[in-house]
């Protein structure tokens, strides 16, 4: 009986350790990295968190380059980001949004966001494991 009690106690542990506000699981992220798949370079990059004024930035991005930046572990809190970049002669912005943790993910290795600007300008951000 106690070996039943104690396992189902460590399920539940288990499971309150890696959930946090909202019942949404606490990942961690360590990296951010952009991708140049264009043809131009991107004179001016930044991602910006709205809601606490972080901010990352890189400039003269060279077709097919990437910027990046590592750090420690940081806990992801799902706030909406907002993209900026100039594209040949145009200035763009995205509208904020939350990049999605796949399902299948593990909170137990970081994350490592990702911006992908494509051809034409396109943006699309995700993570990797």
């Amino acid at each position: 009986m106690k070996k039943w009690l104690f396992a189902i106690w460590v399920g539940l542990c288990a499971s309150c350790a890696s959930t946090g506000e909202f019942g949404r699981a606490e990942y961690t992220y360590d990296e951010i990295r952009v991708l140049n798949k264009s043809r131009q370079v991107l004179p001016d990059f930044s991602v910006r968190v709205p809601a606490t004024g972080a901010q990352f930035s890189c400039g003269n991005i060279a077709p097919q380059g990437l910027c990046s930046n590592s750090f420690s572990q940081r806990r992801y809190r799902y706030n909406p980001i907002r993209i900026e970049w100039s594209y040949g002669t145009r200035s763009r912005q995205t509208d904020d949004f939350v990049v999605q943790v796949p399902d299948d993910f593990t909170t137990e290795r970081p994350l490592k966001g990702v911006i992908e600007i494509n051809t034409g300008g396109r943006v699309r951000a995700y993570f990797v494991q």
